[in-house]
């Protein structure tokens, strides 16, 4: 990197998406990094959006760090949704397929982006309202549940995020990404790539909240 060639004694190195193709590649990359630095370095990485399948992670490894499972679900259904979109998606619904895929060096999207976590608590915001304005206390009461139990597992998703991140060894990371966007099916760059919770406010506070609140739990990671 430009850091490790120059002469610079302190400072922070940012890890691209190419240093981090497996979990164990990138401990290896950010190990490489500080032994050549000669020093504890900061390392920094973009964990976020629709990007945050950077280390090709296997269902099964995400599962062993405390990711919740309904995560993992909600990816299966998104490359669902992809598909019925015409979306060049891998669709993981068959676990071995996934790990021979992994295995292979391809990089699994086992993870749900930012914009596919927004649209479904959204519709739980909108079954929420819905069921207000009929008076259904059933259905009502339903809704609230559901929207309580997402916002734990935004929560308890945070967390470990940061501690497979404290595992890697990476110090600070730059996520999630807080944009909130005109179309979540528009066509600029940050629609494109699932960056954003979504176009309503509430959506992307709650979420960001829920998640950060969890990811600074570990009080390692920044």
């Amino acid at each position: 990197s430009t850091y490790l060639r120059s002469k610079t004694k302190t400072g922070m190195v940012h890890v691209y998406r190419s240093e981090l193709n497996t979990p164990e590649e990138a401990k290896k990359n950010i190990v490489d990094i500080r032994e050549r630095a000669g020093q504890d370095v900061l390392i920094s990485a973009d964990i976020e959006g629709g990007n945050i399948n950077h280390f090709g992670f296997d269902p099964e490894y995400l599962l062993a760090h405390n990711v919740p499972k309904e995560i993992i679900e909600l990816r299966k259904s998104e490359n669902v949704f992809n598909e019925s979109l015409n979306k060049k998606v891998l669709r993981p619904l068959d676990l071995k397929a996934q790990v021979k895929h992994f295995v292979k060096g391809s990089r699994i999207k086992a993870l749900p982006s930012q914009e596919w976590l927004g649209r479904n608590y959204q519709n739980i915001l909108d079954s929420i309202s819905k069921n207000k304005a009929s008076k259904n206390e059933t259905k009502l009461k339903i809704a609230l549940k559901s929207k309580q139990d997402f916002l734990e597992m935004m929560e308890k998703y945070g967390r470990a995020v940061a501690d497979i991140c404290e595992e890697i060894g990476i110090n600070v990371v730059f996520g999630p990404n807080l944009d909130m966007v005109k179309n979540i099916d528009g066509d600029t760059t940050i629609e494109v790539q699932d960056r954003s919770y979504g176009n309503n406010y509430v959506v992307i506070s709650d979420l960001s909240v829920s998640y950060l609140k969890g990811f600074g739990s570990n009080g390692k990671v920044l």
